[in-house]
Parts: structure tokens; C-alpha cells; sequence
């Protein structure tokens, strides 16, 4: 399983809203306006700026065990996490797509998506607000924000780390007395 990233990250927001990856974007202070192109014909009814804000450990790093595809046991690591997400609406339905998130803990594709990067939707209150943004010159708009949090488990197979054990301290030496 994979780690939850900006990366994919922009792939879960793309299944769950049904929207195109080209207008799910990472927010940064140069991020892409869909809404700004006037030569795109089918510009999107809506687009989404995302980003994850913080990954807090709140758990000490414990040691489980996985299998692997020949049924094998391995050591892993396990850390529980708690992923933070702003998400950012833009466009006409920007309102709808932000109030619409209360009901994700309801959809199985949200639960299953998430499941995929070993997290959960965490059942946190839902507070869509509003924002103004500037679009490169053009008229502000009003767009909307949604904070979320997914309760994940950062998982590192134990391989990586261990130390072989022909690792032989031997000192030597006489103590002067």
C-alpha cells in the first residue's frame, strides 16, 4: 500500500469528486487557473486546489507483521498519523462541492479510496467557509474552503532498516589502575 502524498493524493480527489486531474491542482502561490483561460472551450464547471498541511504522529513507531503475495510474514513498522487537507473550490459549483463533503463519511468510493493509503476519513465537523480570490487580474471571485482529516497508518517494511548481526563489538585494552 501506498503512503498518502500530494501526489496521489490529486488522484483520490479526482475519483471522489469526479472531476479532471488538469483542474485538481497542488495550491501554491503560482497554482493554475482554470477559470483565467479563455481559450479552454470546455473550461470546468469547477476546480480544486489542494494541499496537505501536516502529518502529526500520534503514535510511538510499533512493529506488526504483513504478508506478502506468497504468504510470507515480514516485520514492518507501524506509526498512526493524523493528515490534515485543506481543500479549495473554485467556480460555479464551488459551494455545492464543498457542502457535499459532510456526506463522504456515507460513500463507499471515499472510504475505499482512502483505504488504498492504509487511512479513513476521520468523522471531524465539516465547515465549509468562504474566500475571495483573485484571478490573475480578472474580477475576484468567491470561492469555498473545506478542511478535512484522514487517520492513516505510515507503514515501513522492517528489511529496510535492520542491521546485520555480524556487527561484533570487541574492545580491547587494559585499564590502568
Amino acid at each position: 500500500m501506498a503512503d498518502l502524498t500530494n501526489t496521489n493524493l490529486r488522484t483520490i480527489l479526482s475519483t471522489i469528486l469526479d472531476i479532471d486531474e488538469d483542474y485538481i491542482v497542488l495550491k501554491q502561490r503560482n497554482w493554475f487557473t482554470a477559470q483565467a483561460q479563455k481559450d479552454l472551450e470546455d473550461k470546468p464547471m469547477t476546480w480544486v486546489a489542494y494541499k496537505i498541511l501536516k502529518n502529526t504522529p500520534v503514535s510511538t513507531t510499533g512493529h506488526d507483521y504483513d504478508i506478502d503475495d506468497d504468504g510470507n510474514y515480514f516485520d514492518i513498522l507501524v506509526t498512526q498519523i493524523i493528515t490534515d487537507i485543506e481543500l479549495n473550490f473554485i467556480g460555479t459549483r464551488a459551494e455545492e462541492t464543498a457542502n457535499s463533503i459532510k456526506d463522504w463519511n456515507q460513500r463507499e468510493d471515499v472510504y475505499d479510496e482512502f483505504l488504498d493509503v492504509n487511512g479513513a476519513l476521520m468523522n471531524t465537523l465539516c465547515d465549509p467557509r468562504t474566500f475571495d480570490y483573485i484571478q490573475e487580474g480578472m474580477n475576484t471571485v468567491t470561492g469555498w474552503a473545506v478542511n478535512i482529516k484522514i487517520a492513516r497508518k505510515s507503514v515501513v517494511p522492517t528489511e529496510s532498516l535492520l542491521i546485520d548481526d555480524t556487527y561484533n563489538f570487541v574492545i580491547g585494552g587494559e585499564i590502568n589502575g
